[in-house]
């Protein structure tokens, strides 16, 4: 039984589970790097190691996990979609390569295509026209910037409407209305946000 490879990837994956509970993260990492290699085409073992790679700082081991786990999970599973999630959020937080950023907007398309009111999907959104909108200001392309700020704006509006009051989404609209200039709104979102936090 314990020469089963499905048996033993499953023990070092809920063994990884149970350190990762703890806060133990090189633990974890260790057994889930132990269930990948039981399995090298077993999905649940790169999310959990993309999910530790994030806990350790290791950007460049969370992207191929959960490049991984985007390949091998199917997409009618929760991990699949935060597996998407998470990508997109290295992506937008660590670079402006067109070709990153279009993998990105790839993943939220497939977001809204599969929930239309997806909060994920419409938060991302907004990121990514504020990415490239400052990308546009900064080559003098302010009509192509201020088309992208204005459809950030819509989308913080659409993913606060789904799920109010979340410090990201209310932080991101107010910079993006500022960005607009749209100062009052800008500052009353922040003030808002202060007197809550």
């Amino acid at each position: 039984c314990s020469r089963d490879p499905n048996v033993a990837k499953r023990r070092y994956l809920e063994s990884g589970n149970k350190y990762f509970d703890k806060g133990k993260f090189k633990e974890a990492r260790i057994m889930y790097l132990n269930a990948k290699a039981k399995d090298q085409r077993w999905g649940p073992a790169y999310y959990k190691l993309g999910l530790t790679a994030l806990k350790l700082g290791s950007m460049t081991e969370a992207v191929n996990a959960f490049r991984r786990a985007v390949e091998l999970l199917p997409a009618n599973e929760a991990d699949h979609w935060d597996a998407v999630v998470k990508l997109a959020e290295i992506y937008l937080g660590v670079t402006r390569e067109k070709a990153y950023l279009d993998e990105v907007e790839g993943f939220c398309n497939a977001l809204l295509k599969r929930d239309f009111n997806s909060y994920d999907g419409h938060r991302l959104t907004g990121d990514l026209d504020y990415a490239r909108a400052t990308e546009r200001f900064k080559v003098a392309m302010r009509d192509e910037g201020r088309a992208l700020l204005d459809k950030s704006i819509a989308e913080y509006r659409l993913a606060e409407a789904i799920k109010p009051g979340q410090v990201g989404v209310v932080m991101q609209l107010a910079r993006a209305l500022a960005a607009e200039t749209q100062y009052a709104e800008a500052e009353k979102l922040r003030s808002e946000e202060r007197r809550v936090g």
